[in-house]
């Protein structure tokens, strides 16, 4: 498969899985289901080697936050290294600051044939239900769909920072909604601790929770620096393996 198509289904956090702009109008959607305490801010910025399956390193990924008003901006941004040096994949997620509630999601990634491009804008109608609009062309083709959601749904794309908000603790276990703009559709992960390990990646020794992530049948692994911010030192999605290069806090 070339690095391109491999790059658009599964470099960006979660979308292997399958898996700003202010929301449009509406109640602002509020889901503290699985955030406990948001360890970053604006400012950061985490470099990652991207492995294949023969553990060579296939692209680099940067994760960065910005704030968007009273928002943040997630951010996930990929290069080939067998391309021009530019950005093959582009992910930016706004959400709200405290309970990372998803209000919008941009999206666009590099191809032969030009470029495709996604959106997915998020509206709260209760305290309860919300609905997502997607918009996507790909391919030259454009489509679009609505989507009603339930309670405690997470952006697909924010999920490497998801992860790092939970109440660490050998044995907890969560579980929530995700919504995909690939597969235009909502899912639900089931997150379980399962225990403490040392890894070493290029970035340092790190003790680390091993945190369980599952998704149907699929079931992948992300480890979590034990220490604040805790941070994603290393993620496995079953087709690409995340290892922490370079680590910049906010303020530095």
């Amino acid at each position: 498969m070339p690095v391109s198509r491999l790059l658009r289904l599964t470099l960006a956090a979660f979308a292997a899985l399958a898996l700003g702009v202010a929301c449009v109008g509406g109640t602002r959607p509020d889901n503290p289901a699985v955030v406990d305490s948001v360890p970053f801010e604006a400012g950061e910025r985490a470099v990652y080697a991207l492995h294949n399956n023969r553990g060579e390193v296939v692209a680099r990924g940067t994760l960065s936050v910005t704030r968007d008003g009273d928002d943040l901006l997630l951010a996930q941004s990929y290069t080939r290294l067998d391309g021009d040096g530019e950005p093959t994949d582009e992910v930016f997620v706004t959400v709200e600051a405290t309970t990372l509630a998803p209000l919008r999601l941009v999206r666009t990634v590099q191809t032969a044939g030009g470029e495709d491009r996604y959106t997915a804008d998020y509206e709260a109608v209760s305290e309860a239900a919300a609905t997502v609009l997607f918009d996507s062309t790909v391919d030259g083709k454009s489509e679009r769909r609505e989507l009603d959601l339930g309670e405690h749904y997470y952006d697909n794309e924010s999920s490497l920072w998801l992860w790092r908000t939970l109440d660490f603790a050998q044995g907890y276990e969560q579980r929530y909604t995700a919504v995909n703009h690939l597969e235009r559709n909502q899912q639900t992960v089931i997150l379980r601790v399962i225990d403490r390990q040392t890894v070493e990646v290029p970035a340092g020794t790190f003790e680390v929770w091993r945190l369980q992530v599952r998704n149907g049948r699929a079931t992948r692994v992300a480890w979590i620096n034990v220490d604040a911010p805790h941070q994603i030192v290393q993620w496995d999605n079953g087709s690409i393996i995340f290892r922490l290069e370079e680590f910049h806090a906010a303020g530095r």
